[in-house]
C-alpha cells in the first residue's frame, strides 16, 4: 500500500470515528428531551423566562444586565431540542453528501 494510499486510509478511520462519536451525541441528546425531567425543567423555564423578563421589579441598570444574562441562558436552554434536531438534519445531509462523493 502506497503512503498515500495509506494517509487517506487513516483520513477515513478518523472521519468514521468522529461520525460516531457525533450520533453517539445526538443520540444521547434525543434520549434526553424525552426524558420527564427535562420536559419538567423546560416548563419551569418557560415560566421564570416570563418573569425575569418583567423589568417591574429591576432596580438598576446592573440588575438589568443581570436579567438579560439569565434571558440569554434560558433562550439557550429553550431552544437547545431545536438547535440540536437542526444539527442531526445538517449531520444527515452532510453524510449524505460524503456518500454521494459531493463535497461542501
Amino acid at each position: 500500500m502506497s503512503k498515500a494510499s495509506e494517509e487517506i486510509t487513516l483520513d477515513l478511520e478518523a472521519s468514521r470515528a468522529q461520525n460516531d462519536n457525533l450520533l453517539g451525541y445526538f443520540e444521547s441528546m434525543f434520549e434526553l428531551f424525552t426524558a420527564e425531567g427535562w420536559k419538567t425543567l423546560m416548563r419551569d423555564m418557560k415560566e421564570n423566562a416570563i418573569q425575569i423578563n418583567s423589568v417591574e421589579h429591576t432596580t438598576d441598570n446592573d440588575n438589568l444586565h443581570y436579567r438579560k444574562g439569565q434571558l440569554g441562558v434560558l433562550a439557550q436552554l429553550l431552544n437547545l431540542e431545536n438547535s440540536i434536531e437542526i444539527g442531526y438534519q445538517d449531520f444527515l445531509n452532510s453524510d449524505t453528501d460524503e456518500a454521494d462523493g459531493n463535497t461542501v
